[in-house]
């Protein structure tokens, strides 16, 4: 299970 880029995505349009 590769959920990197999408931990990554959720985090910065958190952070916005």
């Amino acid at each position: 299970m590769i959920k990197t880029r999408e931990s990554a995505a959720r985090s910065r349009e958190r952070k916005l």
